[in-house]
């Protein structure tokens, strides 16, 4: 077996972003190995213009579908996260940190329940600020929605996307 099959078969099943020790210990190849795998699956899918490609998170790495094939993938797959706590994800995302009383005043009382949802999934974190909990995103948010970048900004459009808004600039209750 190839040495780029073993570290795109692994990519594909994890599912999620992995660490290099992650693929050496799954493939059973050496760091280096790995490293090299990775840049020449990198090069390829570039070459063939492949609808997926081998992208960078954090230290972590991950095989993903090309945001301009997103939208035909997704009409097919289903999501482990409801379209409204997208919305939730979103707005922590854009706004954050977010104090929760103020997401309520956005959303209304069900944002308690996507909030859960987050926090279990470890997307969100909540830490108390005076009667309430100051939402941020965390790590594994990134990795979750397959996000390279950590700017603000780019976080904040690729999840309003995600969730289907235009905007999330200014949101208002009866925006969403």
């Amino acid at each position: 077996m190839k040495p780029e099959g073993l570290v795109e078969a692994t990519l594909f099943s994890a599912g999620r972003a992995v660490t290099l020790e992650e693929l050496e210990g799954a493939t059973g190849l050496s760091g280096e190995e790995v490293r090299k795998s990775i840049k020449s699956l990198v090069k390829d899918y570039e070459k063939r213009e492949s609808s997926l490609r081998v992208v960078k998170v954090g230290s972590k790495y991950l095989l993903k579908i090309r945001d301009e094939y997103v939208r035909v993938a997704e009409s097919l797959a289903e999501t482990e996260l409801p379209k409204e706590v997208l919305k939730t994800a979103a707005l922590i995302a854009y706004h954050q940190p977010l104090k929760q009383k103020d997401l309520n005043i956005m959303l209304g009382s069900r944002i308690y329940e996507h909030v859960k949802i987050l926090k279990e999934k470890q997307l969100v974190k909540a830490k108390p600020a005076g009667k309430t909990f100051e939402l941020t995103t965390t790590n594994a948010f990134l990795e979750y929605f397959g996000i390279e970048a950590s700017n603000r900004e780019d976080v904040r459009r690729v999840l309003a996307k995600k969730a289907g808004l235009r905007s999330i600039e200014g949101a208002k209750p009866d925006s969403l």
